[in-house]
C-alpha cells in the first residue's frame, strides 16, 4: 500500500486516523479549514516536522477554493490600485508554481481588450505591462492591433477596438491544487480529516488551547488539545471568531462563471473586458480543461455565508451581455451553458465603499491564543501559510516545540520524476498531467488504471483513471466528491457528466462497495446537489 493510500484514502483510513488521535489527542498545530489557505499551513507545519491535524466541516476545496476563476496570476489591476507589494509577491509565487508544478500550474496567454473610451487608459495599459514584466524578470507583453486582434481571437468584435494587450498569466485546477496539498501534507505525516467540523472551542484561563472536533462520517467526537489553533474557514472566519466575542471584519465579495463547449468560442488564450456596467469589474473568457470558462469578478454578496453561493439570474444575464458584448458573432444563450458556478472570497473589511477598491492582501490575527487568516489571493497561499505559522511560532515554543521561522524560500510543491515509464497507451500529455496533478504518487494512479482508462474523456482533458484513483485513495464519500472537486467533469460535460454515469456505477461498486441502491441514492444526492449549485438559476 502507497503512502498515499494509507494518508489519504484506502479503506479504512478514517477509522484508522481517528483511532490514532483518540489514543494521542494532542497535537502541536490544529488547522481548522480544508481551503487553500487552510491546506497551505498544513503542508508547511507537516514539512516542519509538526504533529498537525488538518479538519474541514464539508469536503476539502468544497467551498470558494474550488470555485475560482482558476488563474494563478499577479494582479495586473492591482498595480493601478498601488498594491505594488501585492503584485510583486503574486508575480514571484506565480513563477515559482509554474516552475515547480508543470502540468497543474501552467503559464497561460492573456489579452485585455480594450475598446475607445474605457478604463483603463491606453497609457495605463502600457505602464501596467511594464511594471508586470519587470517585476517577472521577462518580456512577455505585446501590443497587438485592432486588425491583429480580430484575427487571431474567433468572433471579437474589431469596432471601436483600441487595441490588444497581450501578457502572460498561469492557470490552474483549483481544488486540484488543493488537493496536491493535502497529499503532501499527509505524505510528512500530517493528519487531514475531511467531514469533521469543529463544535466549539477549548479554553484555559481565557486561552484556546484546542477543540471539540465531530466526525460526521463516523458519528464520534473527540477533544483534541492542541499548542495553537488556525482559523483559516475561508469566508466564515468570523463565525469561529465570534466564540471569543471577536466582532465581524470579513467583506464578502462573489465571483460567478459559467462553462460552455469550447467550440461555441474557441480561444486559445484568455481574453478579458470591462463589463458593461461601469468598466469596473473584470469579465473574462478563456479556455479551461477543454471546455471554455466566461465569468465576472467582485460583485457584493449578501447571501449566507453557511451555505453555498448560487449565481443570480442578474449576474447571468450581465455574464451573457458582456461575452455577446464583445464577441457578438457567438451569439450566446443560455441553451450553450453546460453549468454555472459562483464563489465567495473573504476580502478583509477596510470600509471602502466599493469593493473593486477592497484589499486583496491578507491579514493574520491572534486573539485570545487563536490565530485568524483570511483575505489575500489563491497564488499567494504559501506566503499567507508562512505568515500564519510565524505569527503562531510564539506559542509553540512556549509549548516547548525547537520550531525555526518558517520561511517562503523553500519548494511549494514536491519535486516530481517526469521521467514517463513504459506503460502501453500511455501519452506524453497525459503522464505530464497525471505528474503535475497527483505528484509523487502519479505511479500509482497509473497502475490503477484499467484497460482503456487512460485515454481522455470526450469534451475535458481528464482519463477515466481519476476518477478511479479518486474513489480508491482520495476521501470520496459522494458523487459530488468525485465529478465535481477530485476531477471536474460534472462541470465540464452535460447534465452533471450523465454519459459517464454507467461507468462511474461500475467503479464505485468496485472500489467503494456501493451496491446498486446506495448508487441510486446518491445519484439522487448528486443530482439535487448538482441542479441547485451548479445549474442554472431558477426562474
Amino acid at each position: 500500500m502507497t503512502t498515499a493510500q494509507t494518508a489519504m484514502g484506502s479503506k479504512g483510513w478514517r477509522a484508522r486516523m481517528w483511532s490514532q488521535l483518540q489514543a494521542n489527542p494532542q497535537v502541536d498545530v490544529l488547522v481548522v479549514g480544508g481551503g487553500i489557505t487552510g491546506v497551505g499551513v498544513f503542508r508547511e507545519a507537516a514539512r516542519a516536522g509538526l504533529r498537525v491535524l488538518l479538519v474541514e466541516q464539508a469536503d476539502f476545496a468544497s467551498g470558494t477554493s474550488s470555485r475560482s476563476s482558476k488563474m494563478v496570476h499577479g494582479g495586473l489591476r492591482y498595480l493601478s490600485q498601488y498594491q505594488f507589494g501585492l503584485t510583486r509577491d503574486s508575480v514571484k509565487e506565480r513563477e515559482r508554481l509554474s516552475a515547480e508544478a508543470p502540468g497543474l500550474v501552467n503559464p497561460a496567454l492573456f489579452m485585455y481588450a480594450r475598446y475607445e473610451g474605457e478604463k483603463p487608459k491606453a497609457w495605463e495599459m502600457k505602464a501596467g505591462l511594464w511594471l508586470y514584466d519587470l517585476v517577472a524578470g521577462k518580456r512577455t507583453r505585446q501590443y497587438l492591433s485592432a486588425a491583429e486582434s480580430a484575427q487571431r481571437t474567433p468572433y471579437l468584435r474589431r469596432a471601436g477596438l483600441d487595441k490588444g494587450y497581450m501578457y502572460q498569466d498561469a492557470a490552474t485546477d483549483d481544488s486540484r491544487l488543493v488537493f496536491r496539498m493535502v497529499q503532501e501534507g499527509a505524505a510528512d505525516g500530517g493528519y487531514a480529516l475531511n467531514r469533521c467540523g469543529v463544535g466549539k472551542l477549548l479554553r484555559r484561563e481565557e486561552q484556546v488551547v484546542g477543540a471539540v472536533l465531530h466526525d460526521s462520517i463516523l458519528g464520534q467526537h473527540l477533544e483534541v488539545k492542541a499548542s495553537v489553533v488556525i482559523n483559516a474557514t475561508g469566508v466564515q472566519v468570523d463565525s469561529l471568531r465570534s466564540q471569543l466575542g471577536g466582532q465581524a471584519k470579513i467583506r464578502p465579495v462573489r465571483g460567478s462563471h459559467i462553462i460552455i463547449p469550447h467550440q461555441r468560442l474557441p480561444l486559445n488564450y484568455s481574453v478579458s473586458y470591462a463589463d458593461p456596467i461601469d468598466g469596473k469589474r473584470p469579465m473574462f473568457v478563456y479556455p479551461w480543461e477543454g471546455a471554455t470558462v466566461i465569468g465576472i469578478t467582485d460583485m457584493e454578496h449578501d447571501g449566507s455565508l453557511s451555505e453555498d453561493a448560487v449565481m443570480s439570474q442578474a449576474e447571468l444575464d450581465l455574464i451573457l451581455q458582456g461575452a455577446n458584448r464583445v464577441f457578438p458573432e457567438a451569439a450566446l444563450t443560455t441553451d450553450d451553458i453546460i453549468c454555472s458556478y459562483s464563489g465567495v472570497r473573504p476580502l478583509v473589511d477596510d470600509g471602502t465603499d466599493d469593493s473593486t477598491e477592497a484589499p486583496r492582501h491578507h491579514e493574520v490575527w491572534q486573539e485570545n491564543g487563536l490565530i485568524t487568516v483570511t483575505g489575500g489571493k489563491l497564488t499567494t497561499f504559501r506566503l499567507t501559510a508562512v505568515d500564519a505559522l510565524n505569527k503562531a511560532r510564539k506559542q509553540l515554543l512556549d509549548a516547548g516545540l525547537a520550531v525555526p521561522k518558517f520561511r517562503s524560500d523553500q519548494p511549494i510543491v514536491a519535486a516530481v520524476d517526469f521521467q514517463q515509464p513504459r506503460h502501453e497507451g500511455l501519452k506524453n500529455r497525459v503522464w505530464q498531467r497525471l505528474c503535475g496533478r497527483y505528484g509523487n504518487v502519479a505511479r500509482d494512479v497509473l497502475a490503477v488504471a484499467k484497460n482503456g482508462e487512460l485515454e481522455l474523456i470526450e469534451g475535458t482533458h481528464t482519463c477515466l483513471v481519476e476518477l478511479r484513483w479518486a474513489t480508491r485513495a482520495e476521501m470520496v464519500e459522494t458523487l459530488a466528491d468525485i465529478l465535481l472537486r477530485r476531477t471536474r467533469v460534472g462541470m465540464l460535460l452535460p447534465e452533471g457528466a450523465r454519459v459517464l454515469w454507467p461507468q462511474l456505477e461500475k467503479i464505485c461498486a468496485e472500489e467503494l462497495s456501493w451496491d446498486k441502491s446506495r448508487w441510486r441514492d446518491e445519484l439522487a444526492a448528486y443530482q439535487q446537489h448538482y441542479q441547485k449549485y451548479y445549474g442554472l438559476p431558477a426562474e
